[in-house]
Formats: C-alpha cells, sequence, structure tokens
C-alpha cells in the first residue's frame, strides 16, 4: 500500500495544480471581491505616478517598483476580466491552455518581485523617499500614499490573492524567469544610470559598492520571496487532498 501523497502539490510535477477560479477557504464572491480592489488600488496607483513629482525626474519605466505594480494591474484586469466568462479548462501544469500558462507565470512573477519592491524600498530605499518630500513638500501627503500603496498595500494583495486561490508555484519558473526579469532590468537601470548621468536608486550607481550589495540582496530576496510563496502553497495543503492508495 502506498503512503497517501499531496496531489497537486508536488512543486514542478505535471499535475501540479494551477486552479485559479477555485477559492481557498471563502467564497467565489469574496475572492472576486477582493480581485476587484486590488484591480482598482493597483490601477489607481500606477495612474498617481503620472501627475506626482519624483525625485530624479526619470520616465516611469525606469523603476522596478512601476514594473511590479503594472504587472500587478495586467493580473487582476486579465483574472477579474475571465471571472465572467466560462471557467478554466483543465486544472493542472500539464493541462491548462498556453494562455493560463502565460498567467500562470505572469502570476508568480508577481509575487516573487512585488514580495523584492516591499523589502527592498523599506529597507533601502527610504531615504529616496525623503528626497521626495524634501524637494516636493507640496505633494508630500500624496507621495506617502503612492509610496505606501506600491509598495505595501499592492504587495499585500498579491500575496492574500496567493493564499486565497490555488495556483501552484513551479519551482523552475521561480529559477528561471525571476532571474531573467532581473538581469533585464539590471542591464536596463545600467544603461539609464549612464544616459541620464545620475543613477535611478541612489544605493545602485555602478560605480561603487553599494551596488553590488543593493543588487545581491535584491537577487537574493527574489529568491526568498518564491521559497516563502511555495512554502504558503505547501502549508495551506498541509493534509492530503487525495490519497493514492494500491493494494498489492
Amino acid at each position: 500500500m502506498e503512503k497517501p501523497t499531496l496531489v497537486g502539490t508536488h512543486l514542478d510535477c505535471p499535475e501540479l495544480r494551477v486552479d485559479f477560479f477555485s477559492p481557498h477557504k471563502v467564497s467565489r464572491r469574496f475572492l472576486l471581491g477582493l480581485r476587484v480592489l486590488g484591480l482598482v488600488s493597483s490601477t489607481y496607483f500606477v495612474f498617481m505616478r503620472l501627475w506626482i513629482p519624483m525625485a530624479g525626474s526619470f520616465p516611469m519605466y525606469c523603476y522596478m517598483t512601476v514594473w511590479g505594480n503594472f504587472a500587478a494591474v495586467v493580473y487582476f484586469w486579465v483574472i477579474v476580466a475571465l471571472s465572467f466568462l466560462p471557467q478554466q479548462k483543465g486544472h493542472t501544469l500539464s493541462s491548462i491552455t498556453p494562455f493560463f500558462r502565460f498567467l500562470h507565470i505572469l502570476f508568480q512573477l508577481c509575487v516573487g518581485s512585488l514580495f523584492v519592491i516591499c523589502l527592498m524600498f523599506w529597507g533601502f530605499l527610504l531615504p529616496q523617499m525623503n528626497k521626495m518630500l524634501g524637494q516636493h513638500p507640496e505633494f508630500a501627503q500624496e507621495i506617502l500614499v503612492y509610496c505606501v500603496g506600491t509598495h505595501l498595500i499592492v504587495p499585500f494583495q498579491i500575496w492574500l490573492e496567493s493564499y486565497l486561490n490555488h495556483v501552484g508555484f513551479r519551482a523552475r519558473d521561480g529559477v528561471v524567469w525571476l532571474p531573467i526579469v532581473a538581469v533585464i532590468y539590471s542591464g536596463l537601470n545600467y544603461y539609464w544610470t549612464v544616459s541620464y548621468g545620475k543613477p535611478v536608486y541612489l544605493p545602485m550607481d555602478w560605480t561603487s559598492i553599494s551596488t553590488p550589495i543593493f543588487l545581491g540582496a535584491a537577487f537574493g530576496l527574489a529568491g526568498l520571496g518564491f521559497y516563502f510563496a511555495k512554502a504558503l502553497w505547501l502549508w495551506k495543503h498541509g493534509e492530503p487532498t487525495e490519497s493514492k492508495k494500491k493494494t498489492t
């Protein structure tokens, strides 16, 4: 007789559960309501960046914060729209369509990147917020709301989403996609720093020891965030969801 297994929780097996519309411990209506709230808040904070001045005067696309929050906007808009369409066909890694596979990768990237954005801002970049407040005291309230929204509220919402849905985390995606995005952004950050003659983020000036420290912390936190997301997934399924028993 085989031991019971946690069906759908093996992190890289073809039967990894990828089910966007079966809520965990809440009703479908409650999950949809939280997704609509995530859609509204993430969209608001992204557009808020258009009308408040920021230190450095870089274009929006230069900031990793905008990258992560824009990814959350796309995810929440798509998942809310799909909630009113025929439901997902296939609920495992091997049976979902390419479109839902793309949505699966996007969701995992949102969870990992917003984890980094939250911790890096509050751990390393508060002086940058203080600089913005000093340069634009007339926008102090708006800047504070924007910083808290993009670096705390939206990350919390996407992590709450990861707890309340049944979308498993694939270890291979964390190893492949998160470093790809990180390397692309790092290369672009270097280009922008050289082009504008000043760093997008003060610790990341590409000339001092603070740059490798900053990058190392960011890469490390990305991996840690994905690890925590996988651990949360397994913790949710701490009891066997299905027992495979064979009598020999």
